[in-house]
């Protein structure tokens, strides 16, 4: 008997790919439904090995599945495939769920979990499928070429070559065939990847475009900046100039959060929150990051691109937490630096949230890729206490360093009631980042300060 696999998810498009996906590569029965409330009734009916589904559905979302497996005298393995991260699902839901893919899934993630149920359900892995796989013809109008050999079905169930793979989109044969009545073309089910691929990414350009389209940003990042930066101008002597470029570099980064969900949601939230604790710290943070390389010169040289690596990394570094953990975040932080690991759920968020940024801006193609490793590290401490990694001051990017102080020093200065208060930041940390690059940069924001 072959695996069955319940997949649910309410984007019908994505849904049908996926199956095709699951499909071309594996031996398996898959059945689909679009919502929570269907799949229970399936469920009530029929015993499944796997559910994939997506977790914010209409007509019932993944919780409503989870109620229901836990009814089950055999309950089916459940992959969440979703948008959203760990801390944004209910944490009685978390505990029930095997894994979380990141949807669309474009770096084989979703393929190897299955990959591991199925080994662990039947010992070994079934052989991928053979014969051909059936594709919307509407999903290759767009492409630019044929990724595939093209087959037409005839009524005698033999198939019939129509175009050849990498065939442009304008050649003869490829319109003919769009212009065809056939709702569906077939493809050999060993040559699909390479289109499925094409048409995962086709898919979310699609989707990003339409939403980009009714997108409305109603940040005001530079009305955030202002009072900073009037402290900073007082304070350090900073020109206006570091205000300008920041907000420029947010609006500019912004710009391009819309081609993923997670991106989109986080940025909707501090739209319609502007005093949400991860808008001030992130405007704050890209403020003090572009003035330590502007005005203070941290580094000999930088581009353009370093202040916009600078940003990303300063709206997206703290994108897997919440308002509550982010309020325990010195406590945590005090924790690592001396060792101890805490009994508590939010510590073990808080500790893994750098790889769960960093993961998101691997996925961010349009901004540089030092931005993932600059996340990455912004937690790490010149000696090594730090975390994930425990790295030292010389195995970090320079731009990292920068960041590092300046997130220091923007937290720091949040917490302080006036810039009164600044100097202490330096007699607390002087004796930490008095090695390396840390020195340079560190002695340079005290000078100004002490001027």
């Amino acid at each position: 008997m072959l695996p069955r696999i319940l997949l649910v998810e309410d984007e019908a498009d994505l849904r049908e790919l996926v199956f095709h996906q699951l499909g071309m590569k594996y031996n398996v029965e898959i059945v689909q439904t679009s919502s929570g409330n269907e799949a229970v009734k399936i469920l009530e009916k029929e015993e499944f090995d796997l559910i994939i589904s997506d977790y914010t559905m209409p007509n019932g979302n993944g919780a409503v599945i989870l109620n229901f497996i836990d009814t089950l005298k055999k309950k089916p393995i459940f992959l969440l495939f979703t948008g959203y991260f760990p801390n944004q699902i209910p944490k009685e839901d978390m505990d029930r769920i095997y894994a979380i893919v990141t949807k669309p899934s474009f770096d084989d993630s979703l393929n190897q979990h299955v990959e591991k149920v199925l080994s662990q359900l039947k010992g070994k892995v079934l052989e991928a499928n053979s014969g051909y796989l059936q594709i919307r013809k509407k999903w290759i109008s767009t492409l630019p070429k044929s990724y595939a050999n093209y087959f037409l079905k005839l009524p005698n169930d033999h198939y019939v070559l129509y175009v050849k793979n990498g065939v442009e989109n304008t050649d003869e044969n490829y319109q003919k065939l769009l212009d065809k009545k056939e709702e569906y073309i077939y493809i050999p089910a060993q040559e699909a990847k390479p289109l499925l691929q094409a048409l995962f990414n086709q898919f979310d350009s699609i989707k990003n475009k339409n939403k980009t389209t009714a997108w409305q940003s109603e940040v005001n990042w530079l009305s955030q900046l202002n009072e900073l930066a009037n402290q900073f101008q007082k304070t350090f002597g900073w020109s206006k100039e570091v205000a300008q470029i920041t907000n420029k570099c947010l609006e500019s980064v912004e710009k391009n959060m819309h081609e993923l969900p997670q991106l989109r949601d986080f940025l909707l939230l501090i739209n319609n929150k502007e005093q949400h604790i991860l808008y001030s710290h992130a405007s704050s943070l890209a403020y003090i990051a572009i003035g330590f390389m502007t005005e203070l010169k941290a580094l000999q040289e930088y581009e353009e691109k370093d202040l916009k690596s600078l940003t990303a990394a300063a709206i997206i570094h703290d994108i897997a937490l919440d308002e509550r953990i982010y309020n325990k975040s010195i406590d945590f932080n005090k924790a690592v630096e001396e060792g101890r690991e805490l009994k508590d759920d939010d510590f073990k968020k808080y500790m893994d949230h750098p790889e769960l940024a960093a993961h998101i801006a691997l996925l961010w193609k349009s901004v540089p890729e030092n931005v993932h490793d600059i996340i990455l590290q912004h937690h790490e401490r010149p000696d090594g206490r730090g975390f994930p990694f425990h790295l030292k001051e010389e195995n970090l990017l320079p731009l990292s360093c920068v960041f590092i102080l300046a997130h220091e020093l923007t937290t720091y200065i949040l917490k302080c009631k006036s810039s009164s208060e600044w100097s202490h930041f330096f007699e607390e940390n002087k004796l930490k980042y008095k090695q390396g690059k840390f020195k340079n940069i560190f002695e340079k924001v005290h000078t100004a300060l002490s001027a």
